[in-house]
C-alpha cells in the first residue's frame, strides 16, 4: 500500500506511518530524559490509538509501523479512540452542574451516565453509553462488541482508482482479466514478521489463490495465530528466527491438502495437492540455501520428483533455488535437474537484484505442463530486499470464494481495567 502526496509522488504507507511515529517517539523521549535523570527507553510504555472501526489487518499495520519506529511489542499497547475518549471524559472536569447562581464544573460522579459519539471516517459513527461505577482501580474498563469480519470476499479486488498505486498492481491486472483462474505465487521475503500486514492485504483482496513465502525467519516463538489469514490454510516449515523457513497459504475452500511425504529432505520445501476440474496437481514451494551443495541438491530434488511423479501427472515447483539461469555456467545443477525430470522454467527475466552485482534469475517456476499454464508474472512489489514476486495462472477455472457470514467477537482490552455496564451500538450512515 502506497500514499500519494499532493505533488504526485508516492511512498509506501508503512514508511510514512513509521517515520511519523518515530518522530513523535524521539521528541517525547528527548523531553522526558531532560526532565527525568537516568530514564531508559525501555522505561516508557507507548499507547497508540486507533479507530474502533479498524479491522485486525489495520491494527496489525500499526503494530508493524511502531516496530519499524523502534517500539517493541512488549512496550506497546493499542487503544481504541472511543475508549480513550471515554477515559478522558471520566476523569476530566467537564460535568457542569448549576446550584442556583453557582456553577460547578467537575468530573462525573459515580453512577453518572454519558455518551461518546465518534464521527470519524465521514461514514461511520459510534455510540458508547457508559455508566460510571467506581472500583478499587483508578481506571475504567471498557468491554464491548465490534465486527471482525475484515475479509470482504465478494467486494472488488481493488478500486480502479487505487489499483495503479497498489504494490501488487501487476497481479491485480492478471486477476482482473481472468478472475476465475487459479493463481500460484512465490516470494523470498527475507523476514515475514514485519511484513505480514502487506501479505495479509494481498490475500484478503483475493488477488492470489496460493502464496508461498521463503526466508520467513520465524521459529516456534511465533505462533501460527500471528500469521493466519481468514479463508486460507496456513502451513509452515521453520528453520530458525535468523534464516530460512518457508510457509504456504492456499484457499481453504478448494480441495487441497498438504503432502509432507512429497517434501524434500534437504531442500526447504512445502508441498500441497490441489484438485482443479478433476485433475490433481502437486504444487511445491522450495528454497535452497547456498550451503546446500550441488550434488545434494540434484540428489534431493530428483529423489523427491520420483516420488511425486508416481502419483501426479501435473506438477509445479516454485522457488528460489540460488542458481542463476541468466548465466549458463552458473546454473548447471538446475539445468541437470530439469533434463532428468522433464521439467522447464517458465519465468523470463531477472528476479534478483543485489547491490554491486548484475541481476540474476534465481526465482523459478518449474513445470512439466507448460501448455496448461498462462500469464507468468515477475515484478518487484517492494516487500523483499532484492527479490521479485513471481506468479503463474492455471488455465483451469476455480470457484469464486463464497462470502462468509459476518462474525462478531467480544473485545476486552485488559490494559485498561474495571468499568462495567457498557452499551455499544455501531451505526453506519452515509454522511452528506
Amino acid at each position: 500500500m502506497v500514499i500519494k502526496e499532493v505533488g504526485g509522488k508516492t511512498m509506501k504507507a508503512m514508511l510514512v506511518f513509521a517515520y511519523c511515529i518515530e518522530y513523535i517517539k524521539d521528541l517525547v523521549l528527548t523531553r522526558l530524559k531532560n526532565a527525568i535523570h537516568g530514564l531508559d527507553d525501555n522505561d516508557v510504555h507507548w499507547v497508540v490509538t486507533v479507530p474502533a472501526i479498524w479491522n485486525e489487518q489495520a491494527r496489525q499495520f500499526m503494530i508493524e509501523a511502531s516496530a519499524k519506529a523502534g517500539i517493541e511489542n512488549e512496550n506497546l499497547t493499542l487503544a481504541l479512540e472511543p475508549e480513550c475518549a471515554a477515559m478522558y471524559c471520566r476523569y476530566n472536569a467537564m460535568n457542569k452542574k448549576e446550584h442556583g447562581d453557582n456553577v460547578e464544573i467537575k468530573a462525573f460522579d459515580e453512577h453518572a451516565m454519558f455518551m461518546v459519539v465518534d464521527l470519524g471516517g465521514m461514514k461511520y459513527y459510534v455510540l458508547i453509553k457508559i455508566r460510571i461505577q467506581m472500583t478499587t482501580s483508578p481506571y475504567p474498563h471498557l468491554t464491548f462488541t465490534v465486527p471482525t469480519s475484515d475479509v470482504n470476499t465478494e467486494a472488488p479486488i481493488l478500486d480502479q482508482d487505487d489499483a495503479s498505486h497498489d504494490i501488487f498492481h501487476e497481479l491485480y491486472t492478471v486477476r482482473k482479466k481472468h478472475p476465475n483462474k487459479f493463481i500460484s505465487s512465490y516470494l523470498n521475503i527475507n523476514s515475514l514478521r514485519y511484513k505480514f500486514c502487506s501479505i495479509q492485504e494481498l490475500l484478503c483482496k483475493n488477488i492470489v489463490d496460493l502464496l508461498i513465502i521463503a526466508e520467513t525467519k520465524i521459529d516456534q516463538s511465533f505462533p501460527d495465530a500471528q500469521f493466519r489469514v481468514d479463508n486460507y490454510h496456513f502451513w509452515r516449515k521453520d528453520r530458525n528466527a535468523h534464516g530460512g523457513g518457508i510457509v504456504m497459504y492456499i484457499r481453504s475452500d478448494l480441495p487441497c491438502d498438504r503432502k509432507q511425504n512429497m517434501e524434500c529432505e534437504i531442500i526447504e520445501s512445502i508441498a500441497a495437492e490441489l484438485v482443479v476440474n478433476g485433475k490433481k496437481w502437486l504444487i511445491s514451494g522450495m528454497y535452497r540455501p547456498q550451503t546446500i551443495s550441488d550434488n545434494d541438491f540434484i540428489n534431493d530434488f530428483t529423489k523427491t520428483h520420483d516420488k511425486i511423479s508416481v502419483k501426479y501427472d501435473n506438477m509445479i515447483f516454485l522457488g528460489d533455488l540460488n542458481y542463476n539461469l541468466v548465466s549458463i555456467d552458473k546454473c548447471t545443477p538446475l539445468s541437470t535437474v530439469c533434463d532428468i525430470c522433464g521439467i522447464e522454467n517458465i519465468v523470463k527475466g531477472a528476479t534478483c537484484f543485489t547491490k554491486d552485482a548484475k541481476p540474476t534469475l534465481n526465482d523459478v517456476i518449474l513445470t512439466n505442463k507448460k501448455n496448461m499454464l498462462q500469464n507468468t508474472t515477475n515484478f518487484n512489489c517492494g516487500l523483499s530486499d532484492v527479490h521479485n514476486i513471481i506468479a503463474v495462472q492455471l488455465k483451469s477455472d476455480v470457484p469464486s470464494i463464497k462470502k462468509p457470514l459476518k462474525k462478531y467477537r467480544k473485545v476486552d482490552f485488559k490494559g485498561v481495567t474495571l468499568m462495567t455496564d457498557i452499551y455499544w451500538a455501531l451505526c453506519v450512515e452515509e454522511m452528506k
